[in-house]
């Protein structure tokens, strides 16, 4: 199953240059594209540095809320790697990221 790109989930502590990622859920496991960044007002997919999570590298996956803005992702794998990440639950004009969202983390929990 493909959704499509949620949007960008913010996560900092891996590689500063790595402004966020691109989630998509696929029946075999997460693909996360990084967006990097390209200049001080611009960003860039970085298709090539992708990194694909099989589901069977999964231990658990925690989702909370945050706040009123964000929700909180955490990814954990088996070997004991963590993915951090904060995803805004609602973006202003992009009515599609948070109907996207939602089926996202519906499919996690």
């Amino acid at each position: 199953m493909l959704f499509g790109a949620v949007g960008a989930i913010i996560e900092m502590k891996r590689n500063k240059k790595v402004m966020g990622y691109l989630f998509n859920k696929f029946d075999k496991g997460i693909c996360l594209i990084p967006i990097v960044s390209d200049t001080l007002t611009k960003n860039k997919i970085d298709i090539d540095n992708y990194v694909f999570i099989n589901n069977d590298e999964i231990e658990k996956v925690i989702i909370k809320n945050e706040d009123i803005v964000y929700k909180k992702i955490k990814i954990i794998l088996k070997n004991k790697t963590k993915y951090t990440m904060r995803a805004v639950k609602k973006i202003k004009n992009i009515e599609y990221h948070e109907k996207n969202l939602n089926n996202f983390l519906s499919i996690c929990k």
